[in-house]
């Protein structure tokens, strides 16, 4: 992990967006949708797999984040990458399980724009977040970089 910090990074990061879009789905699905938990299950993962373009727009919010938290990781410490990877994977997280239950509130209303879009426009939703966790990868390795001096 200390030796590949940006492999790390990605594969977490993708473990992490996985399992949110899916687990967000399907709670989503059962919650709001009123369908059963294998229906929900089956057709969240399917949706995931048959859009593969869409799903690797969904995901660089999570890997821009598991950018900036390898290069903090190279320049400060496993630590305080891991920390910045933590909170900004919990903040993507809501945002994107929120944006999961908005779109089937949509979906239900027959609003389907609406729902397209309370998905589609996450990566773009995210950027505040990112810039929130760009900011406190700039302040760790200004902070590291004082207390070497």
């Amino acid at each position: 992990m200390r030796d590949r910090p940006y492999l790390t990074f990605f594969l977490v990061a993708a473990v992490v967006f996985l399992t949110m879009t899916v687990a967000g789905g399907i709670a989503a699905r059962i919650i709001v949708g009123g369908q059963g938990a294998a229906a929900a299950a089956s057709d969240q993962i399917h949706d995931v797999f048959a859009q593969a373009t869409g799903t690797l727009f969904l995901a660089s919010p999570f890997l821009a984040l598991a950018w900036l938290s390898a290069s903090l990781a190279r320049r400060v410490g496993l630590a305080a990458g891991l920390r910045l990877f933590l909170f900004g994977a919990l903040l993507l997280g809501f945002l994107y399980v929120s944006a999961q239950f908005d779109s089937e509130r949509y979906m239900a209303r027959r609003g389907w724009t609406a729902a397209a879009l309370a998905i589609g426009l996450l990566p773009v939703k995210s950027v505040p977040v990112l810039l929130l966790c760009a900011v406190l990868a700039w302040l760790g390795v200004r902070k590291h970089r004082a207390h070497r001096t």
